[in-house]
């Protein structure tokens, strides 16, 4: 053992009876007790003692065009090791020694030849490296750090070299512990090289486009978790509509190009709208007939009907200013609105009526309530979306609304208040650019 002056304990049983022999170095004071109820025998040996270094033989050594199992058997001889040389072990070795250690000594000899070691107790069995692998499972172990990519997926990925057996995570340390051969290791590094790279943080600023909620940005996000999956990487800044991003270069480029083909400035569209009031009750039998190619069609006013898309504007102002000029109609609003594509646009032509609700007070009487509007008239949703062929889709939401006063009398007195009637529709349509969508028949 060499501890202090302990050499070594010797136990021997005879006739039922153990005896416990500790020799030592030098004579030594000692305290001997009996702890936990017989069930522990302290032995303490009194110092201070002083440190002995431990001194290792040196060897010197010349071989000339030696056989290699020849000189690790010499060397182990001289030495007084037991060693056991396998038949794997060939060739010749050529080496000068000078105050060398066994264990020095011996592993210039192993690295040179790239033979590997096994102890088992006081022996060493020498032999090529995957035959002692083959043999006894023995693996040289190899530490990767990593830079930036998760352990887990770096183990996933080195799994396909090494068994994932093989493979232990340094979470603290953020590194992988390989067991391997030195071959697998040079395919590991190299993976590693390739996926494991330093991180860079940019910030990509959409405004091209307008962003009405946080909805739109989440939807872009999901589609960059398709080149970035790992979270946390793809964050937004819904205020300033910006990305910021952390990931490699060939990463970068691919989430801009991504963004660049999202976040890509719409085209406007500009909407003329004609409202048209007509006089129903002297045009109840007046009939709108147009051509377009070779089929006909028909607007029929003062019928809720859908009309249809006309190629040319001026065949609608014509008819307008024919019905205007015969008094039969009266050309409300001609207003004209510029919006982008996919945004709706709004126009509206009316008036607001003022009304007060009634309320009661504490004691019950009836009192006039605040002052409120109530809003009737024309209005128009467009939303326009200009597509790849130069067509343009457009979703039209027109509405017309009146109101009539409803007179009623309480605790005797006379009310009247307004009440709102709605007609409206709801259509899509394609047109080519300067078609005319008609929609008629919203009666008021």
């Amino acid at each position: 053992m060499n501890i202090g002056p302990l050499q070594k304990i010797i136990l021997t049983e005879k006739e039922s009876k153990l005896t416990i022999w500790i020799e030592l170095s030098r004579l030594t004071e000692y305290e001997v007790y009996d702890e936990a109820g017989g069930r522990l025998l302290s032995v303490i040996l009194k110092g201070p003692f002083e440190a002995r270094p431990r001194k290792e033989n040196l060897y010197s050594f010349d071989f000339y065009d030696t056989e290699v199992r020849d000189a690790i058997v010499a060397l182990a001889k001289v030495a007084g090791v037991n060693v056991v040389v396998d038949d794997s072990v060939e060739g010749k070795i050529t080496a000068s020694f000078e105050n060398l250690t066994f264990e020095q000594a011996l592993g210039y000899i192993l690295t040179m030849k790239g033979l590997g070691q096994v102890r088992l107790g006081n022996n060493i069995i020498i032999a090529e490296k995957k035959k002692l692998e083959e043999s006894f499972g023995v693996f040289e172990v190899r530490r990767f750090p990593l830079k930036s990519i998760l352990p887990e997926k770096a183990k996933e990925i080195v799994s396909l070299v090494v068994p994932p057996e093989r493979i232990a995570v340094d979470e603290t340390s953020r590194a992988l512990v390989v067991r391997g051969r030195e071959e697998e290791f040079h395919q590991i590094a190299e993976i590693l090289g390739k996926v494991d790279v330093a991180l860079e943080t940019r910030t990509f600023y959409l405004s091209n486009n307008i962003y009405e909620d946080e909805a739109q940005l989440q939807k872009i996000r999901e589609l960059l978790k398709i080149i970035i999956p790992e979270e946390g990487r793809v964050n937004y800044d819904f205020l300033q509509k910006a990305f910021v991003i952390r990931g490699t270069d060939e990463e970068m480029k691919a989430c801009e190009e991504l963004l660049s083909n999202l976040d890509r400035k719409l085209p406007q569209v500009m909407i003329e709208a004609k409202l048209l009031e007509i006089n129903r009750e002297k045009v109840k039998d007046l009939g709108v007939t147009w051509t377009v190619g070779e089929k006909t069609g028909e607007i029929t006013f003062g019928e809720l009907t859908l009309g249809g898309a006309m190629e040319r504007q001026d065949l609608v102002d014509i008819t307008i200013k024919a019905l205007e000029k015969k008094n039969l109609a009266r050309l409300v609003g001609n207003p004209r609105i510029l919006t982008l594509s996919g945004k709706t646009a709004t126009i509206h032509v009316g008036d607001s009526i003022p009304f007060r609700n009634l309320t009661r007070d504490a004691e019950g009487n009836i009192l006039p309530g605040e002052l409120q509007f109530l809003d009737v008239g024309i209005t128009l949703e467009v939303t326009p979306v200009l597509t790849q062929e130069g067509t343009v889709v457009v979703h039209a939401k027109p509405e017309v609304s009146t109101y009539v006063e409803r007179e009623y009398v309480l605790a005797g007195l006379t009310f009247r208040d307004p009440q709102k009637s709605i007609k409206n529709a709801d259509t899509t349509a394609r047109l080519r650019p300067g078609e005319t969508l008609v929609i008629g028949g919203l009666i008021r």
